[in-house]
């Protein structure tokens, strides 16, 4: 078993024990004007449907360039990572590839301090992308505690179709479900969520306290 092998709420809950809560999190947050960059990728990329064929053409076409953006925009002091492995603990199946990650680290050639995970939503829905995203949040949690030897209070998450975007994030079992959901067609609001999340999860991180084990 593995992340992708969770594909409903009851086996979070139960072989996890996390607690699910649907409701409005995120605060109004300030927008984030795109750069003439990415509107043109995105333009490209969406006009003649390109981006939508399957997972991998909207993660290449879409997912990534806005989250490059992000990355450009902190001035590339956060790692993203596409389809890294990440073994929190493989007996309760938190272990696989996520579709990416976000580090509070440099970029390097092995995942330091994951903060943030981001999902593909299966088969377009976004909902069968929640419970993995989830177990993926959790895996993290796992590998910061026995890989970096912390304890992150918040870990955020996201399950996005590539023109839908949902927002989770995981406070110890609890994990909230924004009720919102931003559309790609908003770029400047959904860069300016990603934006808040992601200056949260650093600041987060920065200030995590060393866990001993």
């Amino acid at each position: 078993m593995q992340y992708s092998d969770f594909r409903n709420l009851r086996s979070v809950r139960q072989k996890l024990g996390i607690s699910v809560h649907f409701t409005t999190w995120l605060p109004a947050c300030p927008a984030v004007e795109p750069s003439a960059l990415l509107v043109q990728l995105l333009e490209r990329y969406t006009r003649n449907r390109t981006a939508y064929f399957n997972e991998k053409s909207r993660s290449e076409g879409i997912v990534f360039p806005v989250l490059s953006e992000l990355q450009y925009l902190h001035n590339f002091s956060f790692a993203l990572y596409s389809g890294a492995n990440i073994e929190g603990e493989k007996d309760l199946g938190l272990n696989g590839e996520c579709d990416f990650v976000l580090s509070n680290s440099k970029q390097s050639i092995e995942v330091e301090s994951p903060i943030f995970c981001v999902v593909e939503a299966k088969d377009n829905d976004l909902e069968l992308g929640i419970p993995q995203c989830i177990a993926q949040l959790c895996g993290v949690d796992l590998y910061n505690k026995k890989v970096e030897n912390k304890s992150l209070p918040i870990l955020y998450g996201a399950v996005t179709t590539g023109t839908e975007w949902n927002f989770l994030k995981k406070e110890g079992t609890s994990v909230y479900i924004d009720s919102e959901f931003y559309p790609l067609k908003n770029l400047s609001e959904l860069l300016g969520v990603l934006n808040y999340l992601i200056e949260n999860a650093i600041q987060n991180a920065t200030l995590s306290t060393t866990t001993h084990v």
